[in-house]
């Protein structure tokens, strides 16, 4: 009630002003906080986005792996030698 009756009359303590600054604070500590918070969720969200597609790449990765290990040694030559003959027969085309 005497608030009520300072608000009333126009009086303002040093009191007031105070918790008034204090409160403002509070709110403006406030939206900070929830910025950074919606900051730090963006951030780890693309962390583990990235995370993610490493690991997928690491299992494609590993599966060719497996793959050219079952296949047979003894056809290895033949796939490589015709590579290294082409590259070879391109780099003599171009020195021609």
């Amino acid at each position: 009630m005497e608030q009520a009756l300072k608000l009333s009359s126009g009086e303002i303590s040093s009191d007031d002003v105070g918790q008034k600054s204090l409160v403002q604070q509070n709110i403006e500590l406030r939206k900070k906080l929830d910025e950074e918070h919606a900051n730090y969720k963006r951030k780890l969200q693309a962390y583990q986005d990235g995370q993610q597609r490493q690991a997928q790449l690491v299992q494609k990765l590993q599966a060719k792996v497996v793959t050219l290990q079952m296949f047979p040694k003894r056809y290895t030559p033949t796939i490589i030698c015709p590579m290294i003959r082409n590259r070879t027969l391109k780099q003599r085309a171009q020195t021609l």
